[in-house]
């Protein structure tokens, strides 16, 4: 089972920070996690909430502020003092720090009123840096992911939160061929890993940070996990 640093190696740096993606690249991270958005003036930031109050000393909506704006927050003190100071990268910073050989999850993250073509812009950037090959997309907003996979022959993952009964069928319905099914951990079964085996998924499941929920879930079949402990099978 392989272990994905989510939003980095997040339990030992601030999250979706250059911090934390360089800590996941020293502990050996194969597979990192992050999230992004984008800000009133169309740069690409990595960031997970809509807003900047939890993990920034900003205040406001990310796709309300400007990239100058952002950056000039910290996102490094709200973790601990050792981290004054860090900054909310950009996407093409991340792309840039990370090794060729790493597979990248970029979850897009788009307000139910954000009506920007958030998807194109970040295509097209990871195209530029070469990394949709060892890239795998994914979001809560599966018609974002439709629209990737319109665009061009890439691999998606489904983020499912809640616990659908007929998962399979309604990605025929809505013309899913992703990668995975991304399965918050309260949700997983083997019911469901089977079904998704068969119709030739993987299933990764999120956000395990304890080494009995990650052993158990080893042992039924999920493929993959995220997790803010990268190390977490060796604990």
């Amino acid at each position: 089972m392989e272990i994905i640093a989510h939003r980095g190696a997040s339990g030992y740096a601030p999250e979706n920070t250059i911090a934390a993606f360089k800590k996941a690249i020293e502990m050996g991270s194969k597979s990192v996690e992050f999230d992004v958005q984008m800000t009133l003036d169309g740069e690409l930031v990595v960031i997970h909430d809509y807003t900047l109050e939890r993990t920034t000393n900003g205040r406001g909506y990310v796709m309300d502020t400007t990239a100058k704006d952002i950056r000039s927050c910290d996102a490094g003190r709200w973790y601990s003092d050792d981290f004054i100071g860090e900054k909310v990268p950009l996407l093409s910073e991340v792309l840039d720090l990370l090794p060729d050989d790493m597979t990248i999850h970029v979850e897009i993250k788009k307000a139910v009123y954000e009506d920007r073509d958030v998807e194109k812009s970040v295509l097209e950037l990871v195209n530029e840096k070469k990394r949709v090959d060892k890239t795998i997309f994914s979001s809560f907003d599966h018609t974002c992911l439709v629209k990737l996979m319109n665009m061009q022959e890439l691999k998606v993952g489904v983020l499912i939160a809640s616990n659908m009964i007929k998962p399979i069928e309604y990605l025929i319905t809505r013309g899913l061929k992703c990668f995975s099914i991304n399965q918050s951990d309260e949700f997983i079964n083997k019911d469901l890993i089977k079904d998704a085996h068969d119709y030739g998924l993987k299933v990764l499941s999120y956000t395990v940070n304890d080494i009995r929920t990650a052993k158990r879930f080893e042992e039924i079949g999920v493929d993959e996990i995220f997790s803010n402990y990268p190390d977490i099978m060796f604990k």
